[in-house]
Order: structure tokens, then sequence, then C-alpha cells
């Protein structure tokens, strides 16, 4: 087995390393590669040689960048519950958003574009319900009063009104679903990146 713990300082992230092997004219081609490695980080999944094989052979050892060329096309935040159906009264009727995935383990929101929320029966979900909370799911509107004062009539609890923050230049409204997950509505005064 050979050893490349020389290069493992060469590597600073995901690479596909190559071995290509230069047989001396001598040789016949009949020696067995067994197996070429595939690097993850700097750890060998195996590279082994026939005996006698390897002194004959000269590595050529290269590395690259593995490049990634898939995109994310959408993205759902999922939430855990105990109640579901009355979650799904909340996000469909209160909030107003349009019910584009219905099972009996999940209902699933379109927000906009291809963001979307995701409500599990928290019983038989992947992930179990919990009374803690610790998250937050934000949206970007451009009338934070107006969605202050439709929650303020539709009776949801508000747990902070629409506020200038000094930290970025934005408004924010904070309030709770009926399970207690934080949500955020916030309306840019100066958006800190693109249009």
């Amino acid at each position: 087995m050979l050893n490349f713990d020389q290069y493992e300082d060469q590597v600073t992230g995901p690479y596909l390393f190559t071995f290509l092997t230069h047989l001396d004219d001598a040789l016949s081609l009949h020696h067995e590669v067994y197996l070429l490695s595939v690097y993850v980080g700097v750890q060998v999944v195996g590279f082994a040689l026939s005996e006698g094989y390897a002194r004959d052979v000269i590595h050529v050892i290269y590395y690259e960048r593995l490049s990634i060329p898939m995109e994310i096309d959408g993205t759902i935040t999922f939430f855990y519950y105990d109640d579901l159906e009355r979650a799904t009264e909340f996000y469909e009727n209160i909030m107003g958003f349009e019910k584009v995935i219905a099972i009996k383990l999940a209902k699933v929101f379109r927000v906009h574009g291809d963001s979307h929320v995701g409500l599990v029966d928290g019983h038989t979900g992947y992930l179990k319900w919990s009374e803690s909370k610790p998250v937050m799911l934000s949206w970007f509107s451009d009338d934070i009063d107006g969605w202050y004062m439709h929650l303020k009539t539709k009776g949801v609890e508000i747990e902070q009104p629409p506020e200038k923050q000094s930290y970025l230049e934005m408004k924010t409204l904070l309030f709770r679903d009926p399970e207690g997950y934080l949500l955020e509505i916030l309306q840019w005064v100066k958006k800190p990146y693109g249009q």
C-alpha cells in the first residue's frame, strides 16, 4: 500500500485526486491495477497495486478543486407540530399562503416563488415536536405595517411591533404561530445586497 501522507498539507478542501500510471515499456500491461483512489478531504479510500509492480510505475499525481455545477432551485423550511391541523389553519387562512402539498404526514405552503414552509406531524415525522422552538423564520415584505394590522386583526400573538433596527437598515415585526415558532416580517430601508 502506498502512502500519500506527504500530500495532506496541500489539501484545503474537497479534491478529486487522479492517479495516472506511466508503464515502463518493458512491463507487461497484464499487471493489474486494483483500485484508483478518490480523496475526500485528505482521507484515502484506497490505492493498491500488484506486488512488485509499484517500483516500476511512475505515479503522476495531480488534484483539482471539485466544481459543483448543480444549483439549488428552491427551499422548504420544515416545522414540526403537535397539532398539525391548527398549524395548517394558521398558514392557510391567516398568512394566506398557497397550499401546494397536502398529505397526512405534512402540508407544504408556497410563500413566494420557490420558497416554501412545510408543516409536519411532529408525532410521526422524521423529527419530533418540542415545546422549545429555538428557530426563527423571516420573510421580506414592502408592507410591514399592513402585515402588522392584519395580524392584530386576526388575534395573532405579536412579539414585537414594527421597529427600526440599529444593526441593519430595516424594520422588523415579530410574532408567533399557534405552537410558538417565532416568525419575522422585515422591510428593508436599504437592502444590504442586490437590488
